[in-house]
């Protein structure tokens, strides 16, 4: 057997090193207790600490993995929503008012088309809760100097059957 190893004090990865454990493997190897930077405590064989095998309880993967299949953040926004159908109602045909888009030639713009990120860039968060993305000229499609916030009401002054009450 082997003479122990002091670690007692020393960070490896994401693990520090908070206590000396009496337990050993099955191939008698030394075990210490570490504190992850997560918060996680584990019994961990001291020759995986020094050789790099063992660097964190496992959190680090997850956040790895995490931000690998991570875009762009704004999936679950309502600002994402609004996005989402802005495209719908102009390319897909089974969207119940792609007639009054897409089946009128209504096209979003490349730039806004490639990412949501740009599409924010050039409008910007809505200035408050209830705003609408309109479009100035109801017969131009979805692009930075055609569109514009405004309220409901706004919005719903701007339509092709609009009608005159006399």
């Amino acid at each position: 057997m082997t003479q122990p190893v002091n670690v007692l004090g020393q960070r490896f990865g994401r693990y520090l090193v908070i206590a000396k454990s009496d337990k050993r493997t099955k191939a008698m190897k030394q075990m210490v207790l570490c504190k992850c930077d997560c918060g996680t405590e584990r019994e961990v064989v001291v020759g995986n600490l020094r050789s790099g095998l063992t660097t964190s309880c496992g959190c680090w993967k997850d956040e790895k993995t995490s931000a690998r299949r991570k875009k762009h953040g704004f999936s679950k926004t309502t600002m994402y929503q609004r996005y989402r159908s802005m495209i719908r109602r102009c390319y897909d045909p089974l969207h119940n008012e792609f007639h009054n888009y897409g089946g009128r030639g209504i096209k979003v713009c490349s730039r806004w088309l490639e990412s949501v990120e740009n599409y924010i860039e050039d409008m910007g968060f809505p200035p408050f809760k209830e705003a609408q993305v309109d479009r100035m000229d109801n017969n131009d499609g979805y692009f930075k100097e055609n569109c514009r916030w405004v309220t409901p009401q706004e919005n719903s002054l701007n339509k092709r059957k609009k009608r005159d009450i006399a």
